[in-house]
């Protein structure tokens, strides 16, 4: 599962989850960068 809202607190989705019968066992935030957007955009990595 992906959730795309930088605002939701990842305890409040757990807690919503977790009535639903689904177990959590591993979670994990990561930022993006401009180099995965260029990345994602183009299918290409910039060279330096």
């Amino acid at each position: 599962m992906v959730v795309d809202d930088p605002d939701i607190d990842l305890d409040d989705v757990i807690d919503v989850l977790r009535p639903l019968g689904v177990e959590v066992h591993a979670s994990y935030r990561s930022r993006v960068t401009l180099d995965d957007v260029f990345v994602h955009l183009t299918g290409k990595q910039l060279r330096e």
